[in-house]
């Protein structure tokens, strides 16, 4: 058998564990709350192992298809980690498990990279087709959504994330900050495939599942989008939709909060909770409350940058994994430093790259899409480096550029003429 045999199988084992791990998201995404919430270290040793493999399958995929800024990309995420692990040895103070968590972090704003181009090399092979993508995509949003209502209805312990009495439900996603960035991308997905007339269900399913999951980042992140979408639809009928579904939004609130005890025992538990915080936590600083003190912890940590280890902002490598700002691009910022920062952003970018100008909805869309990320990313945490995230968000691009590519296919088509309908020459 020739080494590009092997390579080859090799490539096909990868795709198809690749394809069936990001299938089973949500099993291996229940296993941990599951665990967490038992106490279990066999469910959670269950859960690190699928990750591991993902991480593994998405890695094979790549190198054998490699490209030269894929190689960039693994020059420039290897020299931020040798940063990392230099951190310990230039400053004597050793913490193996805060530069392990560093190295992690730092892994997971990366691996966007591995399923982006993991699943174009698959689909550019034929191993799995565009529809057959999307059909996974929608699946999964479609379980992560209806957890998160089926956690609210039927009041769930195990997928609420707050011990208070604030209202709060991430269905079978690890954390509310990652339910967030879920969320959003879902929500970008449903508005294109509404907008493709794909799928009419999910959209609705989508919107609920943002309202009942109660986090600032999903309400504000919704708001924008919605007005990005109805920008990009543009023109004065555009306007009147937007307006139209403005009103229906207020009027459907109003009516489940008068008609329906649960939703005014939420509205009022949360409110006395955030009127707790801002007298008590925030110290009446409307923008602690509503950054949740990530300006607090924002200060912490660069103020013992500065003071400690300023090269950090220039070269990276400080360790922020045991103690981050949860704030997506300040803490990039202190693990890769301002070179790193600029390395990254300009490869994620590039993911969402405009391909051929065929549909200028898709195109602004896009647009807003991306500016809504970015500022929910730069105010909040786990957006860019969740790993439930990721696989979403690599489809979602994936989406827009095929999509491009079928609508220029579309217009490159010859016109074939029937011989019949030709006049006779004279």
């Amino acid at each position: 058998m020739s080494s590009h045999t092997k390579k080859s199988d090799l490539f096909r084992l990868a795709g198809y564990g690749l394809i069936i791990c990001v299938a089973l998201m949500p099993l291996a995404d229940f296993l941990t709350i599951y665990a967490r919430s038992i106490e279990s270290s066999t469910f959670e040793r269950v859960s690190l192992a699928y990750r591991t493999a993902i991480v593994i399958f998405a890695c094979i995929v790549c190198i054998s298809t490699a490209k030269r800024k894929k190689s960039y990309i693994l020059k420039s995420f290897v020299l931020f980690q040798i940063t990392i692990w230099l951190y310990p040895l230039f400053t004597q103070q050793i913490d193996i498990s805060s530069t392990i968590e560093s190295s992690m972090l730092l892994l997971k704003f990366y691996v966007i990279f591995l399923f982006f181009y993991g699943f174009t090399a698959l689909l550019n092979s034929r191993l799995i087709s565009n529809e057959q993508l999307t059909r996974i995509t929608t699946f999964l949003i479609y379980v992560y959504s209806l957890a998160i209502v089926f956690g609210a209805v039927f009041g769930v312990a195990l997928m609420r994330y707050y011990d208070t009495d604030r209202w709060g439900v991430k269905g079978i996603i690890i954390s509310g900050n990652e339910a967030s960035g879920v969320l959003l991308v879902s929500l970008a997905w449903s508005m294109l495939q509404f907008s493709r007339s794909q799928s009419r269900t999910l959209l609705p399913l989508v919107i609920a599942a943002l309202l009942l999951s109660g986090t600032k980042s999903s309400i504000i992140g919704m708001l924008i989008l919605f007005v990005g979408y109805y920008i990009a639809k543009g023109g004065i009928s555009s306007i009147i939709k937007m307006c139209f579904s403005a009103l229906l939004l207020i009027l459907a609130s109003g009516y489940f909060y008068l008609y329906f005890d649960a939703v005014q025992e939420a509205v009022a538990k949360s409110a006395d909770y955030f009127e707790y915080q801002y007298y008590n936590f925030a110290n009446k600083s409307l923008i602690t409350l509503a950054l949740s003190g990530r300006d607090l912890k924002l200060y912490t940590v660069y103020n013992e940058i500065i003071n400690d280890y300023p090269v950090a902002l220039f070269i990276g490598g400080f360790p922020v994994g045991s103690y981050s700002t949860e704030m997506d691009f300040f803490d990039l910022l202190a693990l890769s430093g301002i070179f790193g920062v600029l390395i990254y952003t300009y490869y994620w970018l590039r993911i969402w790259k405009k391909q051929f100008i065929y549909n200028k909805f898709e195109s602004r869309f896009r647009l807003a899409f991306v500016i809504t990320f970015i500022a929910l990313g730069f105010l909040g945490g786990h957006m860019f480096y969740s790993a439930v995230t990721a696989p979403l968000l690599a489809s979602l691009a994936i989406s827009f550029r095929e999509n491009q590519i079928r609508n220029k296919r579309k217009t490159q088509r010859p016109l074939y003429i029937r011989r019949e309908n030709l006049s006779p020459s004279i």
